[in-house]
């Protein structure tokens, strides 16, 4: 049996098609914050183009498949800072409840904003409780992590 929202013939399905619909899993309250989320976020848009809707109207479609900064496209970060290929980053993520920091390399790059509602990667619907997490990397193996420190915020 399939766990969380989708049942067995649905999880085949997904198997096939490489996607899967569930109705009703938003509510009007969260389909409004993603696309105010999608929005705001401005490599999101950098890679929007439009597609007819059938009715006479376009929809924004943002599709590709390049690691960027973006918290899940919620969030980007306030300063463009090129990669340097074969040279160590120092990242500090500074995260309370929903609320996150991001230092690269000395620059703050996202500061003290409010991640908006559940991500890709949440583990659960508690995102904002003390709990587990996981580090994701780019996707095609290059990511390498060094002295990773985890310490409990002080509020």
């Amino acid at each position: 049996m399939a766990k969380g929202i989708i049942d067995d013939r649905a999880a085949a399905r997904y198997a096939v098609d490489g996607y899967v619909v569930v109705p009703g899993l938003l509510d009007q309250e969260e389909t409004a914050l993603l696309g105010r989320a999608a929005r705001a976020d401005r490599v999101l848009d950098e890679h929007a183009f439009g597609r007819s809707d059938g009715e006479g109207g376009t929809v924004r479609l943002s599709l590709w498949n390049h690691p960027t900064e973006t918290i899940y496209g919620m969030i980007a970060p306030s300063v463009e800072m090129p990669r340097k290929p074969g040279e160590w980053e120092s990242v500090d993520a500074t995260l309370v409840g929903r609320t996150v920091t991001v230092v690269r390399d000395g620059t703050t790059v996202i500061d003290h904003q409010e991640i908006p509602g559940i991500t890709g990667g949440a583990l659960d619907a508690n995102e904002a409780e003390p709990g587990p997490f996981y580090i994701q990397g780019d996707h095609t193996g290059g990511m390498k992590y060094r002295n990773i420190t985890i310490a409990v915020a002080k509020r």
